[in-house]
């Protein structure tokens, strides 16, 4: 990964997490990077080849912080990692999830593998989570699982709402259609996060009539 990150990536980027930040439609937009395969294949499983991750993967404070900070003042922030929280040890899930949930708009992730996508309004913050489905197939995987997939995302800022087009593979077919397994008609309608949808007029008081 290390290799990977020099090689193909800015000379300023750390293995430790980064962000990215550009201007599109007038908006600032920061991606920020965060790297939660550094503790990854410590503990195996039965199967000498398979390594079980569950539970003790770890990011770390020093890269969500800093990665976070650089962030700031983005009007759009969009959050990449690979494992969903939920792989994440304890200890270091809560710190995480408030973290990154609390200074995020949107949430990308992928190691489980299936397309999904969710608006969350809560404690830890106002964001869209959308996982990433299989890239190719397992060659020992069932037909069912692990459909060749992907998803774009269309936001409409000035309505305050977007869009997640799910997209799957049909061997069929042999063409890219819809992902109606997914969500109806392969899409779903979501509300942007509350600090990105516009600003609406107070409506001013009507005067009472005179009589």
């Amino acid at each position: 990964y290390a290799d990977f990150v020099n090689n193909y990536c800015a000379a300023d980027r750390s293995v430790k997490g980064y962000c990215s930040r550009f201007e599109a439609a007038g908006k600032k937009v920061a991606i920020v990077g965060l790297n939660s395969a550094l503790m990854t294949g410590r503990v195996r499983a039965k199967r000498k080849t398979e390594a079980n991750d569950q539970g003790i993967i770890v990011l770390g404070e020093p890269q969500t912080y800093r990665t976070l900070e650089e962030a700031a003042g983005a009007d759009v922030v969009v959050a990449v990692v690979l494992h969903p929280f939920d792989c994440f040890a304890e200890f270091d899930r809560i710190k995480s999830r408030q973290s990154v949930c609390g200074k995020s708009h949107f949430i990308l992730c992928g190691h489980q593998h299936r397309p999904e996508a969710s608006a969350t309004v809560g404690t830890e913050g106002d964001y869209v989570s959308i996982p990433a489905g299989a890239s190719y197939p397992r060659p020992s995987a069932r037909p069912q699982d692990y459909w060749p997939s992907y998803n774009f995302v269309h936001l409409d800022l000035d309505k305050g709402v977007g869009t997640v087009y799910f997209r799957r593979w049909s061997k069929t077919k042999r063409q890219w259609m819809e992902d109606r397994d997914a969500a109806d008609g392969g899409r779903l309608n979501f509300k942007a996060p509350k600090d990105l949808a516009p600003l609406r007029e107070t409506p001013r008081p009507r005067r009472a009539a005179r009589t």
